[in-house]
């Protein structure tokens, strides 16, 4: 229970406006996409859930403050400018598409839940898109890691001494875990999260898996 909190709790973080400033999904849902394929669905559950409440969370923050709150986050965080910009820009040219696939933009889809609630999208719109966007991001995800994990355990088993080696990686399976997903977690921020200073949050995650 305890791993499907930590993970629910990361997802909802990186989908809340503010907070998602800080905190990427990404070591999230990798994990959860290792749960999976050792035959461990809620973990999935969890991260769609709290990615679904983030997205929910922020939208309603936009419909109820406004642009007071994004105000005083760009004024904060200045270089999350450019970002909002091109997220407001992309919503007023292609608003439907936006939020499809804002999960897909890297930084825009920090504040499309948000714009879309500053300018009144009907919710019953915006949840639609909303979701899935939602399964197709935390899908990519998902399905990165539960096929990295399966590629490695059928790689070893078709090795000389497979049986050998395929016994070591079930007895150390959880160190092996953390140093993979640590560096496939720590890789996809680099190249999605370069301004979040959120090192720390890959640790998190994987200690989510023990």
């Amino acid at each position: 229970m305890l791993n499907e909190l930590g993970l629910f709790f990361g997802s909802l973080l990186d989908s809340l406006i503010g907070p998602n400033l800080f905190v990427p999904g990404e070591p999230f849902l990798l994990a959860a996409g290792y749960q999976l394929y050792q035959g461990i669905i809620w973990g999935v559950a969890a991260v769609l859930l709290g990615g679904w409440i983030g997205d929910q969370s922020s939208y309603w923050i936009g419909r109820r403050s406004g642009k007071r709150l994004l105000s005083i986050i760009t004024n904060k965080r200045p270089k999350t400018r450019r970002s909002f910009a091109r997220a407001k820009l992309l919503m007023q040219k292609h608003g439907i598409k936006v939020m499809l696939f804002s999960r897909l933009l890297g930084p825009v889809s920090w504040f499309v839940p948000y714009l879309s609630g500053t300018a009144k999208v009907s919710w019953l719109k915006f949840t639609a898109c909303s979701t899935v966007g939602l399964l197709l991001g935390v899908g990519q995800f998902v399905i990165m890691s539960y096929l990295l994990a399966s590629g490695v355990s059928l790689g070893i088993d078709a090795l000389p001494m497979g049986q050998s080696l395929a016994l070591f990686v079930d007895e150390h399976s959880l160190a092996i875990t953390f140093v993979g997903l640590f560096v496939l977690g720590s890789a996809v921020i680099a190249r999605f999260c370069r301004r979040r200073r959120a090192y720390l949050t890959p640790v998190f995650a994987l200690l989510c898996l023990g």
